[in-house]
């Protein structure tokens, strides 16, 4: 008898450590999430449709900015180097200023999809920043 009172006084205490770990892990996450931030900047090229280029700001709030580039591509599909230039710029000076307040880039991700068949060329770099 005096085993199965321990083993379950045990379980009992094994399970209530997991469940406040398990808290604990989910504050952390949250808290992680509302330090965090995202730059994504988009060059979007089709030969139908021309070019188009943002950079899209999501704030720890949720709350979003968009600012506009030049569009990185000529109508013939050729990059512009005096628009990629400008863009570079532009995306260079909004990291910085986010440094300076304190944000720091802990992940750059980048992705393309290629133009095929008629449909969109779309070039992605997602940078994640957390303040420090």
């Amino acid at each position: 008898m005096k085993k199965i009172f321990l083993l379950s006084f045990f379980a009992i205490i094994m399970s209530e450590y997991a469940t406040g770990q398990s808290s604990r892990q989910s504050m952390i996450v949250t808290q992680d999430l509302k330090q965090s931030m995202t730059v994504t900047v988009v060059e979007y090229a089709s030969f139908l449709t021309g070019a188009a280029s943002h950079m899209l700001i999501t704030f720890p709030d949720g709350n979003q900015e968009t600012i506009e580039l030049k569009g990185l591509f000529s109508v013939a599909n050729f990059i512009n180097e005096k628009n990629l230039k400008s863009n570079d710029n532009l995306v260079t000076m909004k990291l910085n200023e986010l440094q300076k307040q304190g944000w720091k880039i802990i992940n750059v991700t980048t992705a393309v999809h290629p133009d095929n068949n008629n449909s969109p060329c779309i070039i992605l770099t997602r940078y994640i920043l957390r303040k420090s």
